[in-house]
């Protein structure tokens, strides 16, 4: 079996346009990958702004509620205070879940739920002084969890 000329550039031609396909393809796939990263780190980014801004609101409410409950129990304003604190829980526990989906290490979950952890114990707070200092744990706990993210708060 003899190879001609025209067989020997056909079969340089198929290779050459392999490997050109195969460049193309990792180009491709790198430029995607990037993408995703890019989009990945963006929406943690997002999640622990959130998280941040919507625990430090969740702070004030409850605050605010042992403020009410302790000045005139059973109050209108107390109570709708304290409906208040509830909503303001449920939109920090989703903010939450957002960290706990987006965020890839431990150490950073761990920080996000002690965080909103001791911001729940204001809720239960017996006399002003708890209160301030249970609030006083929960905004230093907050900042450990913002200075280990670089998050962003806004209020």
């Amino acid at each position: 079996m003899s190879l001609s000329g025209s067989n020997v550039a056909g079969a340089l031609l198929f290779l050459l346009s392999v490997l050109a396909g195969s460049i193309t393809q990792w180009w491709l796939f790198r430029r995607i990958e990037r993408r995703r990263e890019r989009q990945q780190r963006e929406d943690r980014v997002a999640a622990y702004d959130a998280f941040a801004n919507g625990l430090s609101y969740y702070r004030r409410a409850e605050c605010d509620y042992v403020r009410r409950r302790l000045e005139a129990p059973g109050s209108p304003t107390t109570l709708e205070s304290h409906a208040q604190s509830f909503r303001v829980r449920s939109t920090a526990a989703y903010d939450l879940l957002r960290v706990q989906l987006a965020a890839r290490d431990p150490q950073i979950v761990e920080l996000a739920e002690r965080a909103f952890a001791i911001t729940e114990q204001v809720h239960d707070a017996e006399t002003a002084e708890q209160a301030d200092r249970d609030a006083n744990r929960a905004e230093q706990a907050l900042a450990q969890f913002v200075t280990a993210t670089g998050a962003t708060v806004y209020s």
